[in-house]
């Protein structure tokens, strides 16, 4: 009987079973499960990875043990990570049902608890953050403030350097640690092209084309004007200087204490957006373009950005989070225009 001890055997017996249910899976993401399998069945055996099947993980007890014994999965984060990816490993495998029902609820549980944990330290930190409403009255009084009006409130607002980083398009090959600010044959602004932003969200979806309202295509106009800002330029600080990594971080920041003097602070506008639209979406499909649009996901959204979700019934929107997961749905994101 074969014994399966290198990666490449094991991931070719996982893919066997993914493949039978017509479920399409990247080889890094079957590496790294058997990476985390290969860590704990060590941790159970205190031996090599060696074993022809799975049938191990149906010693739940064990397993649990196991995964409570490893110094680096103390946190809860991690301990329900570890439950969801053997959830995602077992669940095409016909023998494994229950088991993958165990880790698929046991994860399950254990992220309701922490929300509900959550929901009970929540901080004075939460008085601070302004109502998105009373954020949409305010009053431009120039060009600049106008344009960060815009930019962050009257559409989706991104991180600092998604716009600090955005050079206005000449036709040239502009390096890619830099954003593109696309404009049509009259010289209009018609789109912004992010390539560059939070390093998890943007290896999963890439560069992304936010199409930009005519309202805001006549803010950046007025705002290029006044500053006399050409092709080539970034938006906001004009001639790119030199291009090493300090010079970019400090583009990041220069704009986020400009945005803070003359708007609200980035990070306290992003909160406020997510509590407002994020308890009202009517689909996890909506949620995950808003939360693309944001450049993170929706389970960040949920955990670190929605204050007033935590008030209302979270275990209905885990549970669909969850599910959604496990049922790995794969959501066509629109790419073309905000969603309101």
């Amino acid at each position: 009987t074969k014994q399966y001890k290198y990666n490449d055997d094991i991931i070719e017996l996982i893919h066997k079973y993914n493949k039978e249910a017509e479920v399409n899976v990247s080889p890094h993401t079957l590496n790294m499960r058997v990476v985390l399998l290969r860590g704990l069945y060590k941790s159970m055996y205190d031996k090599d990875f060696l074993f022809k099947d799975l049938d191990w993980l149906k010693d739940t007890n064990r397993v649990a043990e196991a995964i409570k014994s490893k110094k680096s999965w103390k946190s809860k984060n991690t301990v329900i990570a570890v439950n969801v990816t053997l959830a995602f490993v077992l669940r095409y495998i016909p023998s494994m049902k229950i088991e993958y029902k165990h880790y698929s609820d046991l994860a399950t549980g254990m992220e309701m608890d922490r929300m509900d944990e959550k929901k009970d330290n929540i901080g004075s930190g939460v008085k601070n953050i302004k109502n998105w409403d009373k954020m949409r009255t305010f009053a431009p009084s120039d060009t600049l403030s106008n344009l960060l009006y815009y930019l962050y409130i009257d559409q989706i607002p991104r991180r600092a350097q998604d716009y600090a980083r955005l050079v206005i398009d000449d036709g040239s090959d502009i390096s890619e640690d830099y954003n593109i600010l696309k404009l049509n044959d009259y010289g209009e602004p018609v789109s912004m092209i992010i390539r560059k932003y939070k390093k998890k969200a943007m290896d999963k979806y890439g560069s992304i084309e936010i199409t930009i309202s005519d309202e805001l295509s006549m803010a950046i106009e007025l705002y290029m004007t006044e500053n006399e800002r050409k092709p080539g330029d970034l938006l906001f600080f004009g001639k790119i200087k030199e291009d090493t990594l300090k010079y970019r971080i400090g583009l990041d920041n220069t704009f986020s204490t400009m945005v803070s003097k003359n708007l609200y602070s980035i990070n306290e506008m992003r909160h406020s957006y997510a509590s407002y639209i994020i308890p009202n979406i009517t689909s996890e499909k909506i949620g995950e373009v808003i939360a693309l649009q944001m450049g993170t996901s929706l389970q960040t959204l949920r955990e670190q950005y929605v204050f007033d979700y935590l008030k209302l019934n979270n275990r209905r929107h885990i549970n669909s989070y969850l599910k959604t997961v496990l049922d790995d749905m794969d959501v066509k994101y629109k790419k073309s225009s905000l969603i309101k």
